[in-house]
């Protein structure tokens, strides 16, 4: 028998960080440059923002990095309540050298909107890394709590658990094509389909018209295929994505676009763009700036 697979994925991600740590001590391939960016994004109904930084950790021979990230996502409420979706992220993680063979890496991100909806995600990472391509495979443990108020005003929360699986695939092995695939899966240990308010309208007297919003998003599993060419200095990417809807089995569809280039040495920018298809509902456009510097 595995065991409850809330235990098992901790136990992995747990060992995940012990051999990020030994992995990170032994590591004798040099270490990539420290990066950090500042990331603007906004469509018809919505605007926000990201800060990541990625450093390296050299100071005690531990050849490792942290991984920091902090974002924020305002959007219109679909409906008539006038109550905006306010979407807060922070995250942490720990990491082996990503040019080591085998590469572990650990993360927490807390995602979600105050006294509305969150999902806490612990997850982990095993890379193999060669000349040519990249392997990696991901256990996730999330919590997802959902703040419920009752009829008489009084609100409490319901909460559940989710595990996940995601593979993902790189080839390198081009002159100047990058090729990535990633797909995962996830299940819950509740039935999330109880969340549908197109066959339960009843569910806006106990839940406000935010969390089910938020509630609307969870995923049952998604795919995605990226390809970016060079053209040095400058690189171009395109993306396509498919996600399903947990909750109500519907599909969702993006194609996206990037543009990199140099700035300077240190400096460089990236734009994009592209559009959300998903069913029953008008397509969205959006485009994205950001700055990155590396030292």
């Amino acid at each position: 028998m595995i065991g409850d697979p809330k235990q098992v994925i901790t136990s992995l991600v747990i060992l995940i960080t012990l051999l990020c740590m030994r992995s990170a001590s032994a590591s004798a391939a040099p270490l990539l440059p420290s990066q950090g960016s500042t990331t603007f994004q906004f469509d018809d109904d919505s605007a926000g923002y990201a800060v990541d930084l990625d450093v390296n950790l050299d100071a005690t021979g531990k050849r490792f990095r942290m991984v920091l990230s902090q974002s924020a996502d305002t959007s219109e409420s679909a409906d008539d309540s006038e109550q905006n979706l306010d979407s807060k992220s922070y995250s942490f993680g720990l990491s082996s050298n990503p040019a080591n063979p085998v590469e572990f890496s650990a993360n927490y991100e807390d995602w979600g909107q105050d006294d509305t909806f969150s999902i806490g995600t612990l997850s982990g990472t095993v890379r193999f890394n060669s000349t040519d391509w990249s392997f990696g495979l991901t256990p996730y443990l999330r919590n997802i709590d959902i703040t419920r108020t009752n009829p008489s005003g009084r609100a409490n929360n319901v909460s559940f658990d989710s595990q996940g699986l995601s593979v993902d695939l790189g080839f390198y092995g081009f002159e100047r094509f990058f090729i990535h695939g990633r797909y995962i899966n996830y299940n819950y240990s509740e039935d999330v389909s109880k969340l549908d308010v197109s066959s339960r309208p009843s569910l806006f007297l106990f839940f406000t018209p935010a969390a089910l919003s938020f509630s609307q998003g969870l995923e049952d599993s998604a795919l995605s295929v990226a390809v970016d060419y060079s053209f040095n200095p400058v690189t171009v990417g395109i993306e396509l994505s498919q996600s399903r809807s947990a909750v109500d089995d519907s599909l969702s569809n993006v194609t996206s676009f990037s543009l990199t280039w140099p700035l300077s040495h240190k400096w460089g920018a990236t734009t994009g763009g592209g559009w959300l298809n998903q069913e029953n509902q008008d397509e969205i456009r959006f485009f994205s700036g950001s700055l990155h510097y590396r030292w």
